[in-house]
């Protein structure tokens, strides 16, 4: 399934600590037993590596932008992945330097809204054109806090935050919202255009809705079928053909549980348990080191977590477990991973040498997926 492809030193220990308890764990585990993911290298960016920025995936190029690595940064860079080859973006004029804000790619341009520092500037949110290589102030966004996912439909930006889903059409350059009536931890986007999401209640038990974020209609969906709490992790997938995906766990060292969910089915159907921890989910708190991606891709969830690297077959029930050198750089980590066409590809984040203090390098990490 795979083939070949001085800061403070507290948080470096904390990540080399992490990944190599996760390590530990899964060799600790029934099957599947843990392979060495083969990658290589992305070449030095022209930028600085850094860390709290985005990265997305445009069908042609990764762009990475803002961030930062000592002071807030409003630089940014684009990947081609077929030339291997670097570009510098333009940097918005007007705009302070940005950590943690969120990006997402509408199919033609990367909107940027509402990291910390964007406050109190003319707009909080701004749209990048690669073709243009141009940069578009947009109107005023909503107040997004606590975003747990990201999406793009029918040429819209799509953002689930923990207490609303928001849309942003940038053809009328206009913003909408519809509330998810209880907190979420995590969401997928449907054919459809609704947005399903996944939370909890103050016992830890599963709850599940659906909003379309044009309209504002609201359904609740069924959580029949699943254990009874208290959960405390949770990822959401859409296989982009009528199911639903569930990845639960009661903490982040216990066993995964994945579900599913045809639609318009009344229950949840029990798919596979993993013991390995090389199949994650999401959880609140943990800090970079935990972050998770977890994505459809042909057929199978890959889910990637502090270096490692889990492929759970949907069509097999079978799970592939892989782990990158932990003295590769920069760190495989799932906030600053996507999924591009065949590949799975990071860059920047913390180094995760062990023989170095912590540092951000320039390079990225490739690594290939395959059926």
């Amino acid at each position: 399934m795979l083939v070949s492809k001085t800061v403070k030193m507290k948080r470096r220990k904390e990540l080399s600590m992490s990944l190599s308890f996760l390590f530990m764990l899964t060799a600790c585990s029934t099957a599947p037993s843990p392979q060495q993911a083969p990658w290589e290298l992305i070449q030095e960016a022209p930028i600085q590596g850094r860390e709290g920025h985005s990265i997305v995936w445009t069908g042609e190029e990764i762009i990475v932008w803002g961030g930062r690595a000592g002071s807030d940064l409003a630089d940014g860079a684009a990947y081609d992945p077929q030339t291997r080859t670097w570009r510098l973006i333009a940097t918005p004029a007007g705009f302070p330097g940005s950590y943690g804000h969120t990006a997402v790619w509408t199919g033609e341009g990367m909107l940027v809204t509402q990291g910390p520092d964007m406050a109190d500037t003319g707009s909080d949110s701004m749209i990048y054109f690669p073709s243009s290589d141009t940069w578009r102030a947009t109107s005023p966004a909503p107040d997004i806090t606590g975003v747990v996912s990201r999406f793009a439909f029918d040429g819209d930006a799509v953002i689930l935050s923990e207490e609303a889903v928001y849309s942003y059409d940038p053809d009328t350059d206009t913003w909408a919202q519809a509330d998810t009536r209880f907190p979420v931890r995590d969401g997928a986007l449907m054919e459809t255009g609704e947005v399903a999401f996944v939370g909890f209640d103050e016992g830890g038990g599963l709850r599940v809705g659906a909003v379309d974020p044009r309209s504002g209609t609201y359904r609740r969906m069924p959580t029949r079928g699943v254990d009874e709490g208290p959960w405390e992790r949770s990822s959401l997938v859409s296989s982009g053909q009528g199911k639903l995906w569930l990845v639960l766990s009661r903490g982040a060292t216990d066993p995964s549980v994945v579900y599913s969910l045809e639609d318009g089915d009344s229950a949840w159907s029990l798919e596979y348990e993993d013991a390995s921890l090389y199949l994650q989910a999401s959880g609140i708190g943990g800090g970079i080191a935990d972050s998770v991606l977890l994505e459809w891709f042909q057929g199978n969830l890959v889910s990637v977590r502090a270096g490692a690297i889990g492929v759970y077959d949907t069509d097999t029930g079978q799970l592939a477990a892989y782990q990158v050198d932990n003295d590769a750089a920069p760190c495989l980590l799932g906030d600053y991973s996507v999924i591009a066409d065949d590949q799975l590809m990071s860059w920047s984040g913390p180094s995760c040498r062990n023989d170095a203090p912590l540092s951000y390098p320039t390079e990225g990490l490739i690594v290939a997926l395959a059926n």
